[in-house]
């Protein structure tokens, strides 16, 4: 199955909509979930009013959808193997941004992941 770049366009954009969405959403509930003597339903109205979490709604769901539009162009095989990317994505902006730990594990971890993305990559030539 042949695909133009557009869908690999697709593909990508999703993965990046999907990686930064998570971020987001991890920086605003962060932020409020900091106060912890808040009741739920604070909580709930403060996280239904909030921007961002809108705009983490909205990257998810063109996320979603642009996934399923490069789904109908690309080998689903390759497309897992290609979504594999937002772990290691997330995981050093959770570093970056948040001052979360990267241990040497998480390091080789990520280094593996793009290896094989790579290795599928360069099959794909």
């Amino acid at each position: 199955m042949i695909a133009g770049s557009f869908a690999w366009s697709l593909l990508l954009t999703s993965l990046m909509m999907t990686a930064s969405a998570q971020l987001l959403a991890k920086w605003r509930l962060t932020l409020l979930l900091e106060d912890t003597n808040q009741r739920w339903p604070q909580i709930f109205w403060r996280a239904v009013s909030d921007g961002y979490l809108w705009l983490m709604v909205t990257l998810m769901i063109c996320a979603v959808a642009g996934w399923y539009l490069a789904m109908s162009r690309l080998p689903i095989g390759t497309m897992m193997i290609m979504a594999s990317i937002i772990t290691p994505i997330i995981a050093v902006g959770g570093w970056y941004l948040f001052d979360e730990s990267m241990t040497p594990t998480k390091i080789l971890g990520i280094i593996f992941v793009m290896i094989g993305i790579g290795l599928v990559g360069a099959q794909l030539r």
